[in-house]
Formats: C-alpha cells, structure tokens, sequence
C-alpha cells in the first residue's frame, strides 16, 4: 500500500492542486473560451471541466474508502480547501443572478453536472468519513476560502 499511496496520490494531488489554476483563470475568471468543448470517438465530453468532474469522483472514491482515507487524514483541510476552491461561481454567473435571483434557483436546479455538483459530493464524503475532524477541516476552509476573496476584493 505504501509504494501505492507514494506512486499514485503524490501525482494525483499535484494534478489536482496544479489543474485549480488552469480551471480558475479558465473557467472561474474566464480568461479563455470557457466554452470549448471536444467529444472523444464514443461521444464523451473532452473539457476542462469534465477532467475536473473525474477528479473529484476520485477523490470521493479514495476519501470513501477506509484504507486510503486514513493515508489522506493529514491532508483533509487542503483537500475541503481546493474542492471550496473549485466551486466558486463565475463572473458571468455573478452577474446574471445579481439580476435575476431566480435564475440563480433555475441554474442550481439544473440537472447538469458541474465541479459544484461534484465538489460538494466530495465535501458529503468527507463529513462521512471523518466526521467532525472532516466539519472542522471545512469550517477552516471555507474561512480561509472568505478571507482570501475579501481580500481580493479590497485590493
């Protein structure tokens, strides 16, 4: 399991923490066509976002399962950090639901998959699995997510 957690996470995590820039200035800041989308040969979706959607199902299955979620229990508060991270809304999403707050209720009725949808599955696995360690790791990161924003905006 060593040899494992050594091979497979060390890489996994700088993929994750690495991808957060693209994705914010990407998709978040939308520096870039957001909406370039490719299909692969069976018809799935090739996106940014779509990468990002596979890894946080990874994450949910790694935090899910007992062995590996001991391994990763130091690294919980900058996992909820990065998972907060990702979830943050657009510029365009900020400026049509400061508009209109039903199209904010329409858009998060939606029933289309996002880094949101998936994110916060992954924040319900690791309330799961580590409880109030988990809702504390979170609580932190959510602060720490709110302070950074203030910040920028007072700059």
């Amino acid at each position: 399991m060593g040899q494992f957690c050594t091979a497979v996470l060390g890489p996994l995590w700088q993929t994750f923490v690495s991808s957060f820039k693209v994705y914010h200035l990407s998709i978040i800041q939308a520096s870039e066509n957001a909406d370039n989308v490719g299909y692969d040969s069976d018809g799935s979706e090739r996106s940014l976002e779509s990468f990002e959607i596979q890894l946080f199902e990874l994450w949910t299955t790694i935090v899910g399962n007992s062995m590996l979620a001991k391994v990763i229990a130091g690294n919980i508060k900058e996992l909820a950090y990065y998972t907060i991270s990702f979830q943050q809304i657009t510029e365009e999403q900020v400026q049509n639901w400061s508009r209109d707050a039903n199209q904010y209720v329409a858009d998060e009725d939606d029933v289309t998959y996002s880094c949101r949808v998936s994110g916060s599955l992954l924040l319900e696995e690791i309330v799961t699995a580590y409880e109030d360690y988990g809702i504390d790791a979170i609580l932190e990161a959510s602060q720490v997510c709110f302070r950074e924003s203030r910040e920028l905006k007072q700059a």
